[in-house]
């Protein structure tokens, strides 16, 4: 669940605090990134500001000010995160070409496959909007299934886009002027902000499924014209169907299959549009997709696991056996991993304390990871994917070959770089949020 808020027209002081207010209480919808796109008054020009961090935090920061300023539409979102990891580059909005947009809902693993690229984007909701900004929207999600809710500025024809399927809530209203709309995930927090700044307002109206809704922002003081609306689809879910609904009227009309008699047929599977890594007893196969008859029991890595313990514990001669005790530790505290992504092979002498540990094996050489544990460059791109957890620099496994202090682990997947951990404003701040700050600790 995220949350969407915003607030489009005459945007003056009053209005920029409504927004403030607003995305200060969506953080009930989202708390792990926030972020705002700005359209600008005169020139059309959308800057965005984005990071991963709680709401209020973000707001304090010196550049929000400067980023909702002379706008004309700003587009705010708090994001609860569930498909990526938690990094500045997967805080909304999301920003393309044509589009720049934010989405509440989750599209499921299996049906994100039917997006382009889908592959290249830690997120759901980027693969969605780098497809609706290629192949335009209609035909981004004819073919999907999921839960959405988007609100987009359209950058080709200066509008302002909303389009929601019935898994997810907008709700929308004018001021009485009709030169503000103002918009959010949720309809009471939407009139209770509103009521706060005396703010007198039309009807609360609740977005339709499946219907975009296109407003024209003016660049003066005018009125808002109500909507464009174009129908937009996504693809019908499989639903679950009793068979005492057979012989119900209009049941024909929704069938996904032929009928071939009505007491020989059985229910279609209860699927639903929820994500399917939350159903019971369910495991992702090799390909992709889920299993129901996959045993818990079963896990790849317990087989792998054993291998490499039973390795350690005969470790060739010359072995280093502080070395092969820490990674039998690891190995064995570590019990939530899916699947152990390396087998270390022989193990050569160090020169001397501290040095670089090299294998004769498929993998070169072990490296400190959080907790101290040595992990492999295959571990060590995956933990560092998302780049420095402050200004997403990326950090190369070779870069610690010419810099000892290259990563400053906070958690297994979680890191600073040299210079966020050098910036004394930076560590101030994730003191503040109660971020243990590691000591200075060579990788090798």
């Amino acid at each position: 669940m995220c949350g969407i808020i915003g607030v489009a027209g005459w945007v003056g002081h009053r209005e920029k605090q409504v927004f403030t207010n607003l995305l200060g209480w969506d953080i009930v919808r989202g708390h792990h990134a926030t972020g705002v796109a700005a359209v600008r008054a005169k020139t059309n020009e959308v800057h965005v500001l984005k990071r991963a961090m709680h709401a209020y935090d973000f707001m304090d920061l010196k550049m929000y000010e400067g980023t909702i300023d002379n706008s004309r539409v700003l587009i705010g979102h708090n994001r609860y995160g569930t498909v990526g990891g938690n990094s500045h580059r997967n805080a909304h909005p999301f920003v393309f070409d044509k589009v720049v947009g934010v989405h509440n809902g989750t599209i499921p693993y299996q049906d994100r496959k039917v997006l382009k690229d889908n592959d290249k984007f830690d997120t759901d909701s980027e693969a969605l909007y780098f497809n609706i900004d290629q192949f335009g929207v209609k035909n981004a999600l004819k073919d999907l299934k999921g839960a959405w809710s988007l609100v987009w500025w359209d950058r080709e024809e200066h509008k302002l886009r909303f389009l929601r399927n019935k898994e997810r809530p907008m709700f929308y209203t004018f001021s009485e002027t009709k030169k503000e709309l103002f918009w959010a995930s949720e309809s009471g927090m939407l009139q209770a902000v509103l009521a706060r700044h005396n703010v007198k307002h039309g009807p609360v109206y609740g977005t339709p499924e499946d219907v975009m809704l296109s407003f024209t922002i003016p660049t003066d003081n005018a009125v808002i014209d109500n909507p464009e609306r174009t129908e937009v689809k996504g693809a019908l879910p499989f639903v679950f169907r009793d068979h005492r609904a057979y012989h119900q009227e209009g049941w024909d009309e929704f069938e996904e299959f032929p009928r071939r008699g009505h007491h020989n047929r059985e229910p279609l599977p209860n699927v639903g549009t929820g994500d399917r890594r939350y159903l019971a007893d369910t495991r992702s196969t090799a390909q992709g997709s889920s299993s129901l008859s996959t045993p818990l029991a079963v896990r790849p890595s317990e087989k792998l696991k054993d291998e490499v313990l039973s390795e350690i514990q005969k470790p060739a001669p010359g072995a280093m056996s502080e070395l092969a005790e820490a990674v039998k530790e690891r190995l064995e505290k570590d019990a939530s991993q899916s699947e152990i992504p390396f087998t270390p092979g022989h193990v050569s002498e160090s020169k001397s304390k501290g040095e670089i540990v090299e294998f004769t094996g498929q993998t070169s050489r072990l490296v400190k990871g959080y907790g101290g544990f040595y992990i492999a460059k295959v571990e060590f791109d995956k933990a560092t994917k998302n780049g420095c957890a402050y200004c997403e620099k990326n950090v190369q496994f070779s870069d610690i070959m010419h810099n000892k202090y290259a990563v400053h682990w906070l958690k297994h997947d979680a890191f600073l770089c040299t210079e966020c951990y050098d910036d004394s404003d930076i560590r101030a701040y994730l003191s503040e949020m109660n971020v243990d700050i590691p000591s200075k600790a060579k990788m090798n």
